[in-house]
This record gives C-alpha cells, sequence and structure tokens, in this order.
C-alpha cells in the first residue's frame, strides 16, 4: 500500500524516513523536522491504520515494512536512507533494516545503520 505521507525540508536535501509510534500520524513528526532536520528532506509516512493512509489489515510487522518500501519507492527514493522510528516505528525501522539492508543506510551513508 502507498502510504499517505508528509515531506518537510528542502527536495534536494538527503532523505530521511521518520516513522510514528501507535496512534500517531506523520505529521506529528513536522517539528522533528523542522527543529532538528532542517537541511534534510524528511519523509514521515502515516502507516497503515494511522491518520490519512488505509486501514486494510493486516497490520503486522511485515505487512508495514512492504508498505513503507513501496512508498519510498514512491517517492522515488532510490538511495539508501536513514531511518529514524519512534517506539512502535522503530520496531518498523529496524525490521526494514533486516528485510532491506541495501535500502538504510548509517548518519549521512556513513556505513551499515547498525
Amino acid at each position: 500500500m502507498l502510504l499517505h505521507t508528509r515531506t518537510y525540508g528542502p527536495q534536494a536535501g538527503p532523505p530521511v524516513l521518520v516513522l510514528h509510534g501507535v496512534r500517531d500520524h506523520g505529521g506529528r513528526l513536522r517539528r522533528l523536522a523542522e527543529d532538528a532536520l532542517p537541511d534534510d528532506r524528511v519523509i514521515a509516512p502515516d502507516l497503515r491504520g494511522h491518520g490519512r493512509s488505509g486501514w486494510e489489515p493486516p497490520w503486522d510487522v511485515a505487512t508495514h515494512v512492504a508498505d513503507v518500501l513501496e512508498t519510498l519507492a514512491g517517492h522515488d527514493v532510490g538511495e539508501p536512507i536513514e531511518v529514524i522510528g519512534h517506539s512502535f516505528g522503530r520496531l518498523i525501522a529496524c525490521a526494514v533494516a533486516a528485510q532491506a539492508p541495501e535500502r538504510v543506510c548509517g548518519r549521512r551513508g556513513r556505513g551499515p545503520a547498525w
């Protein structure tokens, strides 16, 4: 599923994916993007079952990972991306890194996220 996504910062900035926790949505990460990551292109999706994204089950980790990877492709993010997650979003971030390690990088592309 292509997730509803908010983007913050300059389009040409290095991409950073931020994932929210349970009972939240990507819009709540606006301040993080503006205050802590002002030079980055922050991609903040509403995970499945949250905000303006679709609510169809299943809501398991594998489905969330597939949604995140499809959404990154939809945003034309071909390079490895830094991923930040809060609470449940951290679980999804780790699962994305485990399933698609070539899609995730450490801070500013300096090696693996692990």
